[in-house]
């Protein structure tokens, strides 16, 4: 069973990061194999210069998946592609 990595990238204060937050944990608990990262775009300088524009930013495995609104069944789909499991 491979792990699924979830990455929210937002910044304190946004509206949309924490209505994305919402919608990715709605959907992840569906899920056995999908672990859940949430961070400020802050962190790290080169997500600063990539993202800055478009967050908050969902990505699938390191890989850009949404930004600005997360659609949660667009999501749900990505994950069984990439494998996630069912409780």
């Amino acid at each position: 069973m491979n792990d699924i990595t979830v990455t929210l990238v937002g910044r304190d204060g946004c509206h949309l990061c924490d209505e994305a937050d919402g919608i990715v944990a709605k959907v992840l608990q569906r899920f056995i194999n999908v672990d859940y990262e949430h961070t400020s775009l802050e962190q790290n300088p080169e997500w600063e210069h990539q993202y800055g524009d478009k967050i908050p930013v969902l990505l699938l495995n390191g890989v850009e998946h949404a930004y600005w609104r997360i659609n949660g069944e667009r999501l749900e789909g990505a994950l069984v592609e990439l494998g996630a499991i069912s409780e």
